[in-house]
């Protein structure tokens, strides 16, 4: 894995990803980045400290999460990796999810 990974203008440390998955609950056109950071909130019963990055649609929200996979395994021994720009995607906002 890359240690670092390029995500529109937002850069990452690669190294800490545990799962890029698509949101569960909610919106279709979401992914979440869980990293190494993220923790369960017992009192609110949730996730906190991970990123969602939204996109136009469900099949965006596939083809970007295709697009980082390929990006984390195309160059193991890069220092830094980045997500191309695409038709097959857009990205309208990354942002970090934090507990209440």
């Amino acid at each position: 894995m890359a240690q670092y990974i390029k995500i529109n203008s937002q850069v990452f440390n690669a190294d800490t990803f545990i799962a890029v998955t698509p949101v569960i609950s909610g919106t279709t056109s979401q992914i979440s980045i869980v990293t190494t950071t993220t923790h369960w909130d017992d009192a609110n019963e949730e996730d906190f400290d991970y990123w969602d990055i939204t996109t136009g649609g469900a099949a965006q929200a596939t083809a970007l999460l295709s697009a980082i996979n390929a990006a984390l395994t195309a160059n193991p021994g890069g220092r830094v990796v980045e997500v191309p720009a695409s038709s097959d995607y857009t990205i309208s906002s990354i942002a970090l999810k934090v507990g209440s």
